[in-house]
């Protein structure tokens, strides 16, 4: 039930503002947060995160800590993309890839995507100042392509059709693409039929 409570209120609170254009402050979501309500903590960081127009980062942090240390693993992978957001302050990859880290481990694909993608080269979301590590690379990737992750099956897909850390293989790239596409993916869509067309 407070699931469905968090939900609503966060649809609410994302469409709501006052004529100043100022968000309104609801005392009983934030009340829950304080309780150390994980759902209410986790919607009010996805309003101050998510929200472009009242994007408040430091805010969007306060509360995805508190759920992430209580080990929610959404909340640790946005924590993770609060802390190697570009506008973010007090930017910090290490933090970032510390936060990815303890929610990949969970099994969050969103974070193991990332985790994954970290280890390829020319990837710069999480400051990569290391050689690309293409076994790391793959391990955090497969877990994902495994919970149907869409973008993990693309970027695996690209490494087995280029031979980039993995041995070639159109078969497993087409197959990768495939899936993407099947679970509704366009990117997925376009390089099956790219590959199919060669």
């Amino acid at each position: 039930m407070r699931r469905i409570l968090s939900a609503l209120f966060y649809i609410f609170l994302s469409s709501y503002a006052s004529a100043e254009g100022e968000i309104e402050e609801f005392t009983f979501l934030a009340v829950l947060a304080e309780q150390g309500d994980i759902d209410s903590q986790i919607t009010l960081g996805n309003l101050y995160f998510f929200n472009i127009e009242y994007r408040q980062l430091e805010k969007a942090k306060y509360w995805y800590e508190k759920a992430a240390k209580k080990g929610n693993s959404h909340a640790q992978n946005e924590l993770g993309n609060v802390y190697s957001h570009s506008q973010y302050a007090h930017r910090d990859f290490s933090k970032a890839k510390y936060w990815y880290q303890k929610s990949a481990d969970q099994g969050n694909s969103s974070a193991q995507v990332t985790l994954g993608s970290s280890y390829l080269p020319n990837w710069d979301h999480l400051g990569s100042d290391h050689y690309p590590d293409y076994a790391k690379a793959k391990y955090w990737l497969e877990k994902s392509v495994k919970q149907n992750n869409t973008t993990a099956q693309n970027i695996l897909g690209t490494m087995y059709e280029h031979g980039r850390g993995v041995r070639q293989s159109k078969a497993t790239a087409k197959e990768l693409y495939g899936k993407a596409c099947d679970n509704g993916d366009q990117i997925g869509c376009n390089n099956y039929k790219a590959l199919n067309s060669q």
